[in-house]
């Protein structure tokens, strides 16, 4: 994406359980500073926390230049953000995206209804993006930080995000990602000669 800002396509839905979403902005805005111009600034300086070290004129007016928009407008484009931690929303943000990008196909099949009867119905067949060029990504940041929906446990709410990540690949090309934290605390002595 950096070096084709205006060529890529692709839709990232990032899921910011644990940092907001100017945060990340800010963390890609240093990245940005050192790439093209070689400046160290970490995006807490960025946030000007320090009273007696403000972010200099000269990094404001270079993350203001052209230069530096078209990569900002770029990822502004091309990522969404949400805090929605719950599976159903995550599900239901992806699925009206695909909708509106896109077309849903639909076939009709025979079943039995509750009554022993046949019925017809119309269900899901095939989707086709209005781009076929276009990756789509789901970023869920992190699985600790997921809220379970009715009293499910923190396990089944994994599970039913694991089920509804399938569905969303499978029906419409997502590509999902689910990051996970593992504390220093919670390693066994196996990973930790792993690492050594």
């Amino acid at each position: 994406m950096l070096d084709y800002p205006d060529s890529v396509d692709m839709k990232v839905f990032y899921f910011a359980l644990e940092e907001t979403d100017e945060k990340i902005l800010q963390r890609f805005e240093s990245y940005l500073l050192y790439k093209l111009n070689k400046i160290r600034i970490s995006p807490k300086n960025l946030r000007s926390t320090y009273n007696d070290k403000p972010v200099s004129q000269e990094i404001l007016d270079l993350l203001s230049s052209e230069r530096y928009q078209v990569y900002i407008r770029a990822f502004e484009e091309h990522f969404v953000f949400s805090n929605v931690g719950h599976p159903t929303g995550i599900r239901i943000i992806c699925e009206d995206y695909a909708k509106a990008n896109g077309t849903i196909h639909y076939k009709k099949i025979n079943i039995k209804n509750e009554f022993g009867e046949i019925e017809e119905r119309k269900v899901f067949d095939y989707y086709t993006p209005n781009n076929p060029q276009e990756f789509r990504f789901i970023v869920i940041d992190h699985s600790e930080l997921l809220r379970p929906e009715r009293g499910a446990t923190m396990k089944e709410t994994i599970d039913q995000v694991s089920k509804n990540f399938v569905d969303l690949r499978n029906r419409y090309g997502f590509s999902p990602i689910l990051i996970q934290q593992q504390s220093t605390t919670n390693e066994s002595n196996d990973s930790m000669k792993l690492k050594a």
